[in-house]
């Protein structure tokens, strides 16, 4: 058996991502910048407010949409919408886990 401390690529990449986003983010600040670090995601209170005012300006535009597609994994954007939705549009639509929703009828 091998033993040792191993992590896939893909932990890596997310890692040094994280890392470099946090440096540039101290970097602006130590310039005297006042930056807004958005998670990756844009999963936190911040971002889902701005999915939930996305479903706003589509219903003040009038676009007709049968289905919204959209990828998802932390959950924020799913959210979002989903509350966008609820309160600006039809609130009896539903949501599928694979992320497809109708925003019309479910």
């Amino acid at each position: 058996m091998i033993k040792g401390n191993y992590q896939s690529g893909e932990a890596r990449r997310l890692q040094d991502r994280d890392s470099i986003l946090q440096k540039t983010f101290e970097q602006a600040t130590n310039e005297g910048k006042k930056p807004y670090l958005v998670p990756c995601g844009g999963s936190n209170a911040t971002g889902a407010l701005g999915y939930a005012f996305a479903m706003k300006e589509l219903s003040d535009q009038n676009v007709s949409a049968d289905w919204i597609v959209f990828p998802t994994s932390s959950g924020g954007t799913h959210a979002g919408l989903l509350v966008g939705q609820r309160i600006f549009l039809d609130s009896t639509a539903e949501f599928s886990e694979s992320a497809l929703m109708n925003p019309k009828n479910g």
